[in-house]
């Protein structure tokens, strides 16, 4: 609540001139600031990835990105600061998996600039000095890339703004994953559905729907969502692998092998496009590209090893791995 009084002081004073708008601007950033540290202190890390909704994470007093983010939007916005959950698509160090959404706050400053809140870095919070946005990134597409590779800021490099309807998505989202996680595609399905009717900018539930849609057995249609989610994410390297899947499923092995190349174009450390690119080849009889597909697989990730050696049983390749 002191919080919340200082702020609207703050606002009053400058709405009848006693402090200008930079004034007013930093007593938000010190606000949010302090909403951080509370945040922070009060909840802790969930290394299970269990606790998004926002009633467990108050209940267990613990959260993963999308729960700390729903927890500083809405107290944040309670105590009148003007806070959006961002979408984070390439994180300060780089790229994370693409299946996983990692979702973070912006907070709007009456001056015009912008700070990033990120609660569940694990190494320390990201809690960005202000920023103008239009400054430090480049709108492309559906997102917003950052212009420097230095990136003196300590920011997110790629990411989107997501509005309340988008960020509910989400929360649909993750539900829908968690059915999918045990199996459960068919009541999987309709949480991507609410996902995307929210929010049908959205590549992941088409993506994440169309995989639920191929175990299903259902490809055909698993490559209309395959699709949705390259034309909205056109560097979505599991899309690719994923429709590359659905067509070697078909038996077109041509289109196949053209997504897998595309996945290990976006991420040449991409172990599974490897694998089903080097199954791919196997499936033609082109031998050589099988082996040295499915030795880089493994290299890559050595956890691929046993279906490995099953594909060089079945193809007759002679693989020689390392049993250790």
């Amino acid at each position: 609540m002191a919080g919340k009084q200082r702020l609207n002081q703050a606002e009053d004073e400058y709405k009848q001139g006693q402090i200008s708008k930079d004034q007013f601007a930093k007593v938000e950033e010190s606000i949010a600031k302090e909403l951080s540290q509370t945040t922070q202190k009060e909840i802790g890390p969930d290394y299970s990835g269990k606790f998004f909704d926002l009633a467990d994470v108050i209940k267990h007093r613990q959260a993963v990105c999308l729960g700390y983010s729903q927890l500083f939007y809405v107290l944040g916005n309670s105590l009148g600061l003007s806070v959006k959950a961002i979408d984070v698509y390439e994180l300060v160090i780089g790229p994370l998996p693409e299946r996983d959404p990692h979702i973070a706050c912006s907070v709007s400053l009456a001056d015009g600039e912008t700070m990033m809140v990120d609660l569940a870095q694990l190494t320390r919070p990201l809690v960005s000095k202000p920023f103008i946005i239009g400054e430090e990134f480049t709108k492309v597409g559906n997102f917003w890339e950052l212009k420097d590779k230095g990136n003196p800021l300590r920011i997110h490099r790629r990411i989107q703004i997501l509005d309340e309807n988008a960020f509910i998505a989400v929360i649909y989202y993750n539900r829908a994953v968690a059915y999918a996680h045990l199996g459960q595609y068919t009541q999987a399905i309709p949480y991507y559905n609410k996902a995307i009717q929210l929010n049908p900018k959205f590549a992941l539930p088409y993506n994440s729907r169309g995989a639920a849609y191929g175990d299903l057995g259902q490809h055909t249609q698993a490559i209309l969502d395959f699709n949705k989610a390259i034309e909205l994410n056109p560097k979505f390297a599991e899309a690719y692998d994923n429709r590359g899947l659905a067509y070697r499923k078909l038996r077109q092995y041509t289109q196949a092998i053209s997504d897998f190349n595309q996945a290990i174009q976006l991420n040449p450390q991409y172990a599974m496009a490897y694998y089903n690119r080097g199954v791919a080849y196997a499936l033609l009889g082109k031998s050589e590209k099988a082996k040295k597909d499915l030795l880089k697989a493994v290299e890559l990730n050595p956890g691929l090893k046993a279906d490995v050696k099953k594909v060089s049983d079945h193809f007759k390749l002679g693989l020689k791995l390392d049993n250790s």
